[in-house]
């Protein structure tokens, strides 16, 4: 009878889906089901006899490592042991439930949740990637390991980041080409867990390195690889389940926080870039005021002229490739949020340097316009809203009588809203500084005054009127006169109302005043209606027919169009470079005119040359000269791209030849725009 009991309860067991172990007092298995045969990966009579351990030294219930025969994890096993009789003898039943799975899955959230807190704050490039790799490491406990970053040009990976790996190493292994095996294996884009193998590239060098086994997982953002986890075992040639699932989870999860690091730090970078140009900007203009004041003799503008000119060359160099960059950036999908106002306030700001060193320019001599047809009402209003606020704190009332319908005029819109913004600030200090208090009167209307040849063509008048003191009458013939000025020093040196004349007059306008002691101040303005051909006219190219294209625009460009980047600023000619190539183009770029009458235009035809103007071994009016000798039909093909447009050489040559040019700094859209056109 009992010996039938014991074949029920064994026929019972071995149906059990949990592992049974029958256990005698010395801790000897007398017996074991199926289900524990399988966890332990041993036969039942490998296990019968087998030493497995006092239960007692696990109470009534535990958690145990159990070492599977054909494994070399261990698994986590909850055990529970009761007191049981077999075949008459006093022993113990007990009870094995596999909890490693659970166990995995709990480890593993717990290893994102970690993750995701050590991540969460900012951090620049290198300490983020240095928080991950060492991440990685401890929580997978692996040996060694490498974060490398793809270049999304050249498709070469960049060893960024390293850990438990030796110097000697570390300098033979830090950079791949596209080309080389290495690159190749990474961007079959899935995760290896390789042994070490002759097979595999450079092994020889991992093996004497120590290195048994790697593990090479792409990392994606945005559905492209943009880095490599690279880790090494010292220690075994295959990498466990749960370590191959747990590096996998990780190197889904980082691509986002990689990301956020290299925009973070081209923001610092170019912020950086900013503020130094910046600096540049307020250090040579305290010297251009400094010799302003010192220019007496009409004679020596021309030195100044020359020094304002290379200011400006100088800031537009590095300004184009701020510019640019930060467009660029702003224009890439996916920017996060926080770093779209950093992006704008960088464009903002360089935009504002844009328009300091083109006015720097205007103070010395005419540039070429930039002209279009506008409501002179437009300008008007836009002028005041940089003046609304000192007027208004100062007391100074203001009367707009602004003519509805007036007809278009065709000026350069920047340069008479300096005029009319000149005009008015000069009316505020006259009456404020008389009476602490004013009315400003702002006019247009249509006119057709007679002229001295009988004609009576149509203009626009603008009429800027106070109620100040007046100009005194010994004065008034010099009012116009270059650095003329009845202000005290400090807070004038007579160039504003010289430079609204020149601004004028290159409008094909003309400007005058009345003023009396007792009725103030009146400036009038006319500006013709009636130009057909307007006068200062570039080849520059403009934007105004149309919004600015981005990068992003122009996924359908062939890809078959090639386009060659010469200038002088490294800088800019990666600008270039990623812009177009995003684009699709085939893009290459030298910052050496002879390099590439030497070594690229001889062996590729270009569909399109974009050159500096003035570079300082081959300057671009040489290489157009060379181009005309050697190859005539490229000369059709050449964009010129300058920071100079003052000196009589730059503005003569570019009249001379009618090529297309972009005026540094310029915007993307701007690139893109010529680009687009000239091909």
């Amino acid at each position: 009878m009992q010996e039938n009991n014991s074949l029920l309860f064994q026929n019972m067991i071995t149906k059990n889906a949990d592992g049974t172990l029958i256990i005698d007092p010395q801790g000897v298995i007398l017996f074991s089901n199926p289900a524990a045969q399988q966890m332990m990966g041993r036969s039942e009579s490998e296990l019968a006899g087998e030493f497995f351990g006092s239960p007692l030294m696990h109470g009534d219930k535990a958690e145990v490592m159990i070492l599977p025969k054909t494994e070399n994890t261990p698994r986590v096993v909850e055990m529970r042991v009761v007191d049981f009789f077999w075949q008459g003898k006093l022993s113990y039943l007990a009870t094995l439930r596999d909890m490693t799975e659970r166990k995995r899955a709990t480890d593993m959230m717990q290893l994102q949740r970690d993750l995701a807190i050590m991540l969460s704050s900012s951090h620049d490039l290198p300490e983020t990637l240095d928080k991950i790799l060492d991440a990685v490491l401890q929580m997978v406990e692996i040996d060694a390991g490498g974060i490398y970053l793809v270049d999304r040009q050249t498709f070469s990976l960049q060893l960024r980041a390293h850990k438990g790996l030796s110097p000697d190493f570390v300098d033979r292994i830090a950079f791949f080409p596209a080309e080389s095996p290495q690159a190749k294996i990474a961007f079959t884009d899935q995760a290896l867990f390789l042994p070490i193998s002759d097979d595999l590239p450079d092994a020889d060098i991992m093996m004497s390195e120590g290195i048994c086994g790697v593990a090479i997982l792409p990392i994606h953002y945005n559905g492209q690889i943009i880095a490599m986890l690279n880790l090494a075992s010292f220690s075994c040639a295959s990498f466990s389940s749960f370590n191959q699932d747990a590096l996998t989870t990780i190197a889904a999860q980082i691509g986002g926080f990689i990301t956020r690091a290299k925009i973070e730090n081209d923001l610092r970078q170019k912020n950086a870039e900013l503020e130094e140009v910046q600096a540049q900007l307020a250090q040579k203009l305290q010297l251009l005021q400094q010799i302003q004041t010192k220019l007496l003799h009409s004679e020596k503008i021309a030195a100044m002229g020359e020094l304002v000119a290379g200011l400006a060359h100088e800031i537009n160099n590095p300004l184009a490739s701020v510019m640019l960059h930060a467009q660029f950036l702003l224009d890439e999908e996916d920017v996060p949020e926080w770093w779209q106002q950093n992006l704008s306030e960088i464009v903002g700001q360089s935009h504002r340097i844009k328009n300091i060193a083109k006015n720097l320019l205007r103070y010395v001599q005419p540039q070429m316009r930039e002209a279009r047809w506008i409501n002179i009402n437009t300008i008007i209003e836009s002028a005041l809203v940089f003046l609304s606020y000192e007027l208004r704190s100062h007391n100074i009332r203001v009367k707009l009588q602004l003519a509805d319908g007036l007809p278009l005029v065709y000026v350069d819109e920047n340069q008479m809203q300096q005029v009319l913004i000149n005009l008015i600030n000069n009316a505020f200090q006259a009456m404020y500084n008389a009476n602490r208090n004013g009315n400003l009167t702002i006019k247009t209307e249509v006119d057709s005054p007679l002229r001295l040849d009988g004609n009576r063509p149509s203009v626009v008048r603008i009429l800027i009127k106070d109620d100040g003191p007046g100009i005194p009458s010994e004065v008034q013939g010099r009012v116009f006169d270059r650095f003329f000025t009845t202000k005290q020093a400090g807070e004038g040196i007579g160039i504003g109302l010289a430079l609204c004349q020149s601004i004028v007059s290159d409008q094909n306008g003309t400007i005058w005043f009345e003023s009396t002691r007792t009725k103030g101040t009146s400036f009038f303005i006319e500006l013709p209606v009636e130009t057909a051909t307007p006068i200062g006219l570039s080849t520059q190219v403009e934007d105004q027919t149309q919004a600015p294209q981005t990068h992003s625009d122009q996924a359908q460009t062939l890809q078959a169009m090639s386009i060659l980047v010469i200038d002088d600023e490294q800088s800019i000619v990666n600008a270039i470079e990623t812009i177009l190539s995003g684009m699709g183009y085939a893009v290459d770029g030298t910052v050496d005119a002879q390099d590439a009458l030497a070594n690229y235009i001889p062996h590729k035809q270009y569909d399109l040359i974009i050159s500096d103007l003035m570079m300082p071994k081959m300057d671009g009016i040489t290489f157009y000269g060379e181009l005309v000798d050697r190859w005539p039909t490229m000369v059709d093909k050449l964009l010129f791209i300058t920071g100079d447009t003052i000196s009589s050489i730059a503005r003569r040559f570019l009249a001379e030849t009618q090529r297309p040019y972009l005026r540094k700094p310029f915007e993307l859209g701007d690139l893109v725009t010529a680009v687009r056109e000239n091909l």
